[in-house]
């Protein structure tokens, strides 16, 4: 499986240099995960990882990236095109599962170690759990990403 194991910082305002968010550490189920991570600053590692970000919206709903101010629009209707997305790919999922060694789930409906999201009001969200919060029909400026290096489990 793959994982895109970046932190994004989407604020609803542009978001300065110096404003970039530097370490991350947040609860997940009652247990505190503190992850090694740096800072991606080279031009072309930035534009990588905002291209597995919208990778991850998966096409669903019309989300788009502004390069010229560094924005992600929300259309609406956004966070619905996505569920319904998901949805149709955890059905394809598990009607392959009889035919596939052992895969456990949860591993198919939460990725923990995915793309997290730090906005102005929350830091450390799942990629589900912002969509599910994000208001449609708006921009987010991209901030700091960091790349993280999941505990070996």
């Amino acid at each position: 499986m793959r994982y895109n194991t970046r932190i994004f910082q989407l604020y609803k305002e542009p978001v300065k240099s110096e404003q970039y968010i530097k370490v991350f550490e947040f609860e997940l189920n009652n247990t505190s995960l503190q992850f090694e991570a740096d800072h991606i600053e080279k031009e072309r590692d930035r534009e990588k990882s905002i291209g597995l970000l919208m990778a991850d919206f998966g096409g669903y709903g019309g989300a788009s990236y502004n390069k010229r101010d560094d924005s992600i629009y929300f259309p609406k209707g956004f966070r619905e095109e996505f569920f319904w997305g998901r949805l149709q790919g955890l059905k394809t999922q598990v009607g392959l599962y009889d035919r596939r060694p052992f895969i456990p789930f949860e591993d198919l409906i939460t990725q923990r170690f995915g793309p997290y999201i730090c906005t102005e009001d929350s830091y450390g969200m799942t990629l589900d759990e912002f969509v599910s919060n994000l208001e449609e029909d708006r921009k987010y400026y991209v901030g700091g990403i960091l790349r993280y290096y999941p505990p070996k489990e």
